[in-house]
């Protein structure tokens, strides 16, 4: 019997009917508005509404883009353009209701609040101390959860409460220094973007409370990005939040329980054990990557390896002798590039080097030093005077741009930080390096230890560049996790381009193994009709194939908005391979390194699990098989040995769109290196 909770709360509403209030103007500037067409549609089975629904029916158009947005609150009447009394049962206005009444509550009790944040309803910062001579805050993310349980064949509100960052701040910064995009503080305690702010924000104002992006953080000498806090610690943080915010909470219409949601052993499900096994050198498997890799070697070195060279790029010689040394005769525990994964520590005749201090030239001295349009058996090892977190823009536009020549000329390549080839434990960063670079160079570190049948899963992504439009990517496995090719594309048009993408994998496919007989696509966002129709469309006119296709949309960000915690477990991290199901076609996959009940060693590496939607309509495939699936595919992560939650099919196709946003044109050159190698880890 598991003991398992969800950091979800349960929420009474005391009173049948709800008045509502409408209004063309955000009165409070954290209301929620609506389209009138989809608030019309939210109305239509609700009784004493007819008035409203006369009044929305003119605030119409042709267009849904053209219409105005209608905003309603449940507290606010002063100027109210209309009103209706709406049943607590009708879940489009009962969930807004209950957002409101929480968003009035930690208003009144002082916290900032952020009324709009994507991927929850709203979020709340609580001072914690102060770092670096700054307030820091907390932030708790809020998601108000209203379904008819079936099972229970009853209506269930719930509130979801998770830690969004531990370490947040609000330096004050001149209004000059602003774009849209910053998110400022106004007097009312109220988040806002400073493009939607603006019109509230004194004009002899000329300092505002910021919240701290990547950028000021990185101009004040803070950690670039927030700290993320995991099982232990979050659901210690939550329990005291949720007593202090709610024991005395006194609403006539609204109470909040306060412990854990026990989850039901019917809802707790696990992935065969089995599923992390993988096969290594000599068909040899094994469960953990580290140990394969060490016993048994890769399952499959590249074609010509005995060819491979290495082009080091460097900026003095120091630290490209003691790497070379590292790779040719290792170091500590890392027995050498060839005992390791098969590629001779061959240095190439080319070598460049170039000055620490001139990197963002070194793109044009790479143009001339590499004249060829095309080089074979290469792989570029440049040695950075920098780590890609702390780069300038100028020294970040070179990395990408550096990227892209090399790939153009078929050269893979990979970059390493020069501070850490000094490092004495630099012993285990030279694995992680060489699996890469075993990858890059077309081979396969380890496979899945699978059954192989004709299956083809492919992993759309997309990624949003600095003009703000966005490039998509595709990538393409079979079902033993073999490679089987990359686009990318710009997204004029989706559909079209996605479309397009899957018919020539498929045909490709084909090719290579004369039948396919499904389709799984692993996508970033649900799936539009549109999308669906066209993909169905495609397959029966232009490739005469009648195969089932399922859409499997992955979370493809670390979320803490639904967690569980197993309260057996000290660290309170559930076992890898659990699953939980949400509700219908919705499951939450705990995929991390707790391999066993009771861990022998300890876990110093904990991760969030990711989020599953199941998009199949004809029922084609046994959900338990495609989670299986999901969770297999994370296995085939080959930047280095840890394994992550989410599988290579979201994390790559991400990778890849990422890489070609930077590059001219959005576009992955033509050659072998760019679509059979895993050239972006």
């Amino acid at each position: 019997m598991a003991n398992m909770v969800i950091n979800r709360f349960t929420i009474d509403i005391a009173k049948k009917d709800i008045e509502v209030s409408f209004f063309t103007k955000n009165i409070t500037h954290y209301l929620k508005g609506k389209k009138a067409t989809y608030l019309y549609e939210d109305l239509e089975r609700t009784e004493n509404a007819k008035e409203v629904m006369d009044w929305i029916k003119d605030c119409k158009r042709k267009k849904i883009g053209d219409e105005q947005s209608i905003y309603f609150s449940f507290y606010k009447t002063t100027g109210a353009e209309k009103k209706a009394t709406i049943s607590t049962y009708n879940n489009k206005f009962k969930k807004q209701f209950i957002r409101e009444t929480l968003l009035k509550l930690f208003l009144d009790k002082g916290f900032f609040v952020e009324p709009y944040k994507k991927g929850c309803d709203f979020c709340i910062y609580q001072k914690a101390g102060t770092e670096n001579g700054f307030d820091k805050y907390i932030r708790y993310d809020f998601v108000v959860y209203c379904y008819f349980d079936k099972s229970s064949k009853r209506h269930v509100n719930e509130l979801s409460i998770s830690i969004g960052s531990e370490d947040t701040y609000f330096p004050k910064r001149n209004k000059s220094e602003l774009t849209d995009h910053h998110k400022v503080l106004l007097q009312n305690n109220l988040l806002l973007r400073y493009g939607d702010a603006k019109s509230l924000i004194d004009d002899s104002q000329n300092e505002i409370l910021v919240k701290a992006d990547f950028d000021i953080r990185m101009k004040l000498g803070i950690r670039q990005k927030p700290h993320f806090q995991f099982y232990k610690r979050n659901y210690d943080f939550i329990d005291k939040f949720v007593k202090e915010s709610f024991f005395s909470f006194d609403s006539e219409y609204m109470k909040v329980y306060i412990p854990f949601k026990k989850l039901d052993d019917s809802q707790i499900k696990y992935v065969s054990f089995e599923s992390n096994k993988m096969i290594f050198g000599n068909g040899q498997t094994d469960y953990s990557s580290i140990n394969g890799m060490r016993d048994h070697g890769q399952y499959q070195k590249p074609d010509n390896i005995g060819n491979a060279k290495l082009l080091f790029i460097y900026p003095d010689s120091d630290s490209a002798k003691k790497l070379y040394t590292y790779f040719s005769k290792g170091y500590r525990h890392f027995p050498g590039l060839e005992s390791y994964i098969g590629i001779p520590a061959q240095p190439a005749e080319i070598r460049i080097k170039y000055e620490p201090d001139k990197f963002i030239e070194l793109p044009k001295k790479i143009e001339s030093e590499l004249p060829n349009s095309s080089y074979e058996n290469l792989i570029a090892i440049c040695i950075m005077p920098f780590n890609k977190q702390s780069a300038t823009p100028a020294q970040s536009n070179a990395y990408y741009k550096i990227k892209e020549i090399l790939l153009k000329k078929n050269i893979a390549s990979q970059f390493l930080e020069r501070s850490k080839i000094f490092l004495e434990d630099f012993h285990y960063y030279l694995p992680n390096i060489s699996i890469a670079m075993l990858a890059k160079l077309g081979g396969i570190p380890w496979k899945l230890q699978t059954d192989k049948y004709n299956q083809l899963i492919i992993g759309f992504n997309i990624f949003r560049n600095k003009a703000n439009s966005f490039v998509g990517s595709a990538i393409y496995f079979d079902n033993e996790g073999l490679l089987k090719g990359i686009d990318a594309f710009e997204e004029k048009n989706s559909v079209r381009e996605i479309t397009s993408a899957i018919r020539n994998s498929i045909s490709n496919y084909i090719k290579q193994n004369q039948f396919c007989d499904s389709l799984i696509v692993h996508y970033f966002k649900p799936p539009s009709s549109e999308e669906k129709i066209s993909i169905e469309k495609m397959l029966s006119t232009e490739l005469n194939l009648k195969i089932p296709v399922v859409f499997v949309e992955v979370n493809d960000a670390k979320t803490s908005t639904d967690i569980c915690f197993d309260l057996d477990y000290a660290l309170l991290m559930p076992q890898s391979g659990t699953y939980i199901e949400l509700k219908p076609n919705e499951y939450l996959l705990f995929n991390n390194l707790r391999y066993w009940e009771r861990p022998a060693n300890p876990i110093r590496q904990e991760e969030y699990p990711i989020k599953i939607k199941i998009y199949d309509p004809s029922g084609s495939f046994p959900h338990d098989k495609l989670v299986s699936q999901v969770y297999e595919f994370s296995r085939l992560y080959w930047k280095g040995l840890k394994q992550k939650a989410q599988p290579v099919t979201t994390i790559y196709s991400k990778l890849i769109a990422e890489y070609v946003s930077h590059f001219e044109g959005n576009q992955i050159p033509d050659n072998n290196t760019a679509h059979r190698t895993i050239w972006f880890v």
